[in-house]
């Protein structure tokens, strides 16, 4: 009988397969918040873009194609949830996770009504934001190797 340990799986696919880079998209009205995603995810190979109002996140979204966006909820002008709308008709639409210091507001609920998943609470270490990263890095190499074939 064979037993095996997931963490220790998850760490040898991880050393076999190198992740792709992203291009991610952080979406985050605190300006010290986004230099943080992109001074902490850029020297790990990502491409990493900050907008601080949804107006401008559309405006990047229209002309460049992201892998992944972080999505505060709570921006000045359009809302998280009309970026979302946004991102939902692309083409390709990204992956998209919410960062969000009202767990329990009601923007968070109509977020989870239009099919928003993953959240990330604030305050939160970067290690979360780093291991999101990653899992999304490894679903976009398990999707390029799927079309290879």
């Amino acid at each position: 009988m064979w037993r095996f340990i997931r963490n220790e799986i998850d760490s040898w696919i991880t050393r076999r397969i190198p992740a792709p880079s992203l291009t991610i998209l952080v979406v985050e009205d605190e300006r010290p918040l986004c230099d943080l995603f992109v001074k902490v995810l850029s020297p790990l190979g990502h491409v990493v873009h900050a907008a601080v109002r949804g107006e401008e996140a559309i405006s990047l979204l229209q002309t460049q194609t992201f892998d992944l966006v972080f999505l505060d909820l709570l921006l000045p002008g359009i809302s998280g949830i009309e970026v979302y709308r946004e991102i939902d008709r692309l083409p390709l639409p990204p992956e998209v996770i919410v960062i969000t210091s009202f767990a329990s507001s009601n923007l968070l609920v109509q977020a989870l009504d239009i099919g928003l998943l993953t959240v990330i609470q604030k305050p939160f270490q970067m290690e979360t934001i780093i291991e999101a990263v990653d899992r999304a890095a490894l679903r976009k190499a398990g999707a390029l190797r799927s079309s290879q074939k």
